[in-house]
């Protein structure tokens, strides 16, 4: 403790409705005992997902959420306050927030993307979303929205690459659903993969 490992220097709003969130999934997890399968559940729950630019307001949540999330991350890229807060102001990048809710309550923002933008490609440098969330379709429906807004500067490509490691397996069965293609001949262990621009999976 006397050396700070766990000092932490400012407090999000999700940290603040950490009890609310933890009863919140306790519901959940009853709901969805009455259903005969995930879709169905799925519906139920009346699952609303925004994705929508960051803001500085939001930063330092996004932020800490590169610093923390380790199940699904799909490059282990951590970008911190500063270099996302960088990125704002900056044509040649765009970085957004995930935020969800849902009938038992708002889960805040749960995830954030970091895309470098380019004329013929933008690509997303990471992806991260809370394990929280996981489980609900919430990664397809961040996907859809960036090949949308991809396809509407007329950019053909979305690509973006995914970096294996010990705890990231989850990230690795969504980069296999999520329509991604390989890249081309003679790519690397780990090559970027590119997704058209028009989204194979459906998203609010």
């Amino acid at each position: 403790m006397r050396h700070g490992w766990f000092d932490v220097p400012e407090l999000t709003g999700t940290d603040r409705k950490r009890p609310e969130l933890y009863r919140a999934r306790s519901l959940r997890s009853d709901f969805s005992g009455g259903f005969a399968s995930a879709e169905d559940y799925l519906k139920a729950l009346d699952l609303r997902v925004a994705v929508e630019p960051v803001t500085r307001f939001t930063a330092t949540r996004v932020a800490q959420l590169a610093a923390r999330t380790n199940q699904f991350n799909l490059t282990g890229v951590r970008f911190d306050e500063a270099a996302t807060v960088a990125m704002l102001t900056d044509p040649a990048y765009l970085v957004v927030s995930v935020s969800v809710r849902d009938r038992f309550g708002d889960e805040g923002v749960v995830g954030a993307a970091w895309v470098e933008k380019a004329a013929d490609a933008w690509h997303v440098r990471n992806l991260v979303l809370s394990c929280r969330v996981l489980g609900r379709g919430v990664e397809f429906a961040v996907a859809g929205r960036l090949a949308r807004q991809a396809r509407e500067a007329a950019v053909p490509r979305l690509t973006g690459a995914f970096v294996p490691s010990a705890k990231n397996a989850v990230a690795a069965a969504f980069w296999e659903k999520a329509g991604f293609v390989p890249a081309g001949e003679g790519a690397s262990s780990s090559p970027p993969r590119r997704c058209p621009t028009r989204p194979r999976h459906g998203s609010k």
